[in-house]
């Protein structure tokens, strides 16, 4: 058991906080299990002064960071459909409440540029629709949905 391990470590006041950190994970994705947790946990983890190198036996990983574990839990945006409207190409997608969302394309899939169609998306928890005005003619393009802060 992890106080078996580090008896020291449970007994801290990290514990409630820690609990409530895994909670609001849990809340943002329902589909984490235990070891994506620890995973988000320790990714997210910051390193300070007082820390020193991390992971160590004092601090493990370092100090919880709930902001930038929440990040990691939000679940990925997915596109669920795309349709085409005359010139227009609708883009539906899953999205997280309380992240920003923006549209790429790109006309290839070995290009290294991506183009901004659409910034700035807020994220409602629900399935949104993104459009691109401008495609022109017969092309394909590919789109991506970023999600970020």
């Amino acid at each position: 058991s992890v106080a078996s391990k580090w008896p020291l470590v449970m007994d801290r006041p990290i514990k409630p906080t820690l609990t409530g950190v895994v909670a609001l994970l849990l809340e943002m994705n329902p589909r984490l299990d235990a070891p994506a947790v620890k995973s988000i946990l320790q990714r997210s983890a910051r390193a300070d002064s007082f820390t020193g190198a991390v992971p160590n036996p004092t601090w493990g990983y370092g100090k919880v960071d709930a902001y930038q574990a929440l990040i990691l839990a939000a679940p990925a945006p997915l596109i669920s459909s795309i349709g085409i409207s005359g010139t227009n190409v609708q883009i539906n997608f899953t999205t997280t409440k309380g992240m920003n969302y923006r549209l790429d394309s790109t006309p290839s899939l070995s290009a290294v540029n991506w183009t901004t169609i659409t910034n700035n998306i807020q994220g409602t928890g629900e399935i949104l629709q993104a459009a691109d005005h401008f495609v022109k003619g017969p092309a394909q393009n590919f789109y991506r949905v970023v999600m970020y802060p």
